[in-house]
């Protein structure tokens, strides 16, 4: 094994001041943050095989794989026919969506009374079953 040696880099106070702070986030020592950083600029550039390190780690990855996985799942699910009326599940959503805006263009009706005084809401079903 080769003994380390040491190189002199030049930079001006605000590149230095920079890097620094980089080191200090990744919590590496400065000699370390420049070499790892140019290690992945030589291989951006085409150098060496040693690569940018990934963005996600392999659990993230898989979790976002998962996650697309039941995206599609759903997303064919809500273009099937539904048994016995022909139309697809985002068909329904819809005519739902739109009769839910058409009915919007009318006056509201007026609020049921929750008081529970007679003739509300919560009053109790008499002999005829009561109002619903």
């Amino acid at each position: 094994m080769r003994k380390a040696r040491q190189r002199t880099l030049y930079c001006t106070p605000v590149e230095k001041a920079t890097i620094q702070a980089a080191a200090v986030k990744l919590g590496d020592p400065v000699s370390r943050f420049v070499i790892t950083s140019g290690l992945r600029n030589a291989a951006a550039l085409g150098g060496d095989p040693v690569g940018e390190a990934l963005a996600l780690t392999g659990e993230e990855q898989r979790s976002l794989v998962e996650g697309m996985e039941r995206l599609t799942a759903l997303d064919a699910a809500l273009r099937e026919p539904l048994p016995g009326i022909g139309v697809t599940a985002l068909e329904a959503l819809a005519f739902v969506h739109r009769r839910l805006a058409v009915e919007t263009d009318r006056p509201s009706p007026p609020a049921p009374d929750a008081s529970g005084t007679p003739g509300s809401l919560f009053e109790p079903p008499g002999p005829a079953g009561g109002k619903l």
